[in-house]
This record gives structure tokens, sequence and C-alpha cells, in this order.
């Protein structure tokens, strides 16, 4: 076994004797994977880089340092660089491993007077534990690039709308976040179920956290949404779904004992080997981050942290948000620009739906998609007890000039600007 400090002075010698600093750098060490002497020695040669564009002679390092000349001879005989920088890595990894579980065990007395609260400092301690070692590794950027030209038709998980299918392609399997927007009561927790359903029905595992409502009431708008059109009763859509081993679980305030954060969906993801994620809602959700108090900063994170799922799990993801006031007044549905509360949550969305239900019609503008069109627009007639949706209506909607004030509506016929 060798002595941590001995180890870290033959690696950087070794580096200064084979002018191969970047090799460091190639293999993610950097001058905090050093002890405190190790330091010292890192960034005397980085400086003298900086400074010289040239290596300083390894002679002047060991004159700097005290080194004898036969302690440099043994230092040499570690090993070639390549061991001594895995040696080096298996040490830090071992000191963080430690530390980590040290910091663990000095909150081990929480397990009988607060319980819930070691778990939360279990789960900390594993997510730091996970990153312990990873290498961040860039791509090549002209790999695979012929995908990204067009959404593969066999790739995707369709919407359950011929017209949105026509125009979207399907939900991209890789990475979409899908943010589904509208004022209060226009039936957003009614569409994404839609969508979850459509998803279950092509024999996909879906998910589906319901921030308000209950099992019981996400089960009647199932039922409800499955009679595609038909007269059948509750009883007749249910033997239905189960003659279909459709695939689908929930999770609830009621099971969390509070309001989800994205620990609890990325569990329910993991073991559930979810295909399909439908998230109601944003404003029912909490940040896993400790005194996230500002509503702008919470929706942000979250909104970016569920992208990193869709993309981690590869998985599209199905948020629902609420509108501004100003999307309960735009002409047909709300837009990109309505999302409330955080501009975030949009540039995180790969897609973004407004929609609007005026007593049985319901409106869907599609103001953001990352791959195809979003200028279009989609009526549909909704009969919601027979989960029927006849189409109205597909048409573009074009893009604001620039400068150009946009038409608002009130509650009753008038306009103004």
């Amino acid at each position: 076994m060798f002595d941590r400090g001995e180890l870290e002075y033959a690696l950087l010698l070794k580096v200064v004797q084979e002018k191969r600093f970047e090799i460091l750098l190639k293999n993610d060490i950097t001058v905090e994977q050093f002890s405190d002497m190790g330091k010292v020695m890192y960034r005397h040669i980085e400086d003298y880089l900086d400074k010289y564009s040239e290596y300083m002679h390894v002679n002047q390092l060991l004159k700097m340092f005290n080194i004898e000349p036969e302690f440099y001879t043994d230092l040499m005989n570690f090993g070639n660089t390549e061991f001594l920088i895995k040696l080096l890595k298996g040490s830090v990894a071992s000191e963080e491993i430690t530390n980590e579980l040290q910091l663990l065990n000095s909150n081990s007395g929480l397990v009988g007077s607060q319980p819930m609260e070691f778990i939360k400092k279990f789960d900390e301690t594993n997510d730091r534990l996970k990153s312990i070692g990873l290498v961040k590794k860039s791509v090549n950027l002209l790999d695979d690039i012929d995908e990204i030209l067009q959404l593969d038709v066999n790739n995707v998980i369709k919407t359950g709308f011929k017209e949105l299918d026509n125009k979207l392609i399907g939900w991209n399997k890789g990475e979409d976040l899908i943010v589904l927007m509208g004022r209060p009561g226009q039936g957003k927790s009614f569409l994404g179920l839609k969508f979850a359903l459509s998803a279950a029905l092509q024999g996909k595992r879906i998910g589906i956290y319901s921030g308000e409502m209950s099992k019981a009431q996400v089960q009647r708008r199932l039922l409800m949404l499955n009679k595609l059109g038909r007269a059948w009763s509750d009883k007749e859509s249910l033997d239905d779904m189960r003659s279909k081993q459709l695939n689908m679980t929930l999770l609830t305030q009621r099971e969390l004992q509070g309001k989800a954060n994205v620990k609890d969906l990325e569990q329910m993801i993991a073991k559930d080997e979810l295909d399909f994620l439908f998230v109601d809602q944003l404003s029912l959700m909490d940040d896993y981050r400790p005194k996230v108090y500002d509503t702008r900063t919470r929706f942000s994170n979250i909104s970016a942290d569920l992208f990193t799922l869709s993309t981690k799990y590869q998985i599209p993801i199905i948020l629902a948000v609420q509108s501004n006031r100003d999307g309960g007044m735009q002409k047909d549905a709300p837009l990109l620009e309505n999302i409330a509360e955080s501009d975030a949550v949009g540039q995180n969305a790969t897609r973004v739906i407004g929609m609007r239900r005026e007593s049985n019609i319901l409106t869907m503008n599609i103001s953001k998609n990352r791959y195809g069109d979003d200028t279009f627009m989609q009526k549909y007639d909704v009969e919601f007890a027979l989960g029927k949706f006849t189409p109205l209506i597909t048409t573009d909607i074009p893009k604001p000039v620039a400068g150009q004030s946009q038409t608002r509506r009130t509650l009753g016929s008038s306009t103004f600007r």
C-alpha cells in the first residue's frame, strides 16, 4: 500500500518528466483530488505552464519540495503514469465513500426519534455516493446525427389523436418534456389522462402522479375516457380495460403524505419500469432542494429535473401547468408566453400545448415543438361522459410579428387591444 502523499508526488513528477500534464485532465483529475501538499505541487506545475508555456525541469521540483535523489528514484519505481492515475482515483473514491458513511453514521440517532428525517439523510448520502467516480465524457457531435432529422415514427408513442399525430408524429421516447398548459378548470387533468390511457392502450407502462385527485377520481375519468365514444356502461369499460391488461400505476399525496418531488417520481419510474409519465401538476410538486421558497425558482428547478428524468430514462413526460390570467384572454388557447410564474418552464420543455375548454369545445394550441411544426391549432367537440373527441378544425397559427400587439378577449365576445 502506497502512502497517499508519496503517490501524489510520484504521479506529478512523472507528469512533468513525461511532459503530459493533459493526461490528468483527460482522466478527470483536478487539483481538488490532491491532498494539501499535492495541491501545492500541482499548482506550481500548472502556474509554470501558464506563465512560460513549457514544463519546468524535474530538478526544480525536487529542490523546491526537498526531495532527495534516492527518494526520487523510489518514487519513479512506483509504476507508470496510467497505473498511478488508477491508484489515485481509487484512493480518492475510497476516501469520499468513507467520509459519506461516517456522516451518515453520525445521523444514526435519528432512526429511533425521527425515522423519516433519517431516510431523507440516507437518500442525500446515496445521491452523493452515486456521483463518486463519475466521469464527465463528451460525445462525437456527428454520431447518429441523422436521427434528429425527423422523429422515427416507429420509435414514438402515439398521442391518441390522429390530427395531433399528423403534426407532432407522437411523443418522443428519447427526450420529451411536454407542458400541457391551461387555466384552472379547463380540463388539463382529463386531457393528460387521455394521453396516458392512449399510451397504455399501445402496451406501454404508464405512471401518473396526481397531486390533486384521489385514486377514485382518477379511476372514474379513465373509465369515461376508455369508452372512446362507445355507449358503454362503466362496468363494460372496466371489463375492457382489464381484458387488455393495461399497466398503469398511480401516485398521490395520500401515498406520499405530502407533495411529490422529483426524487419520488424517479423512484416510481425506476421501480415500475415506466415508459410514460403524466405529472398533474407542477404547482402541486415540491423541490427536493432545501429552502427553495421562491415559486419561480422552484418551478424552474422542477421542470429542469423532469427534463433530465426524461433524458435519463428515455421516456416522455407530460407536465400539467397553470397559465397566467393573460392566457385566459387569448383568442383561442394560451400560448408559450402565458405559462404562469416561470419562463424557464417553457425553456425546459420540448413542446408546449396550450388548451382551453368552452362548454364542450376543446381548443389546443401547439406553441412550441422542438421536433417540428409549432404553429397549429386543433379544435375538438368533446362528449366527456363517453370519452369521445370529434375533430372540428385544424389550422395554422400565424407567428406574431415583433412589436405587434396581440388581440385579447374578455369573458364576453368583445375584444380589445
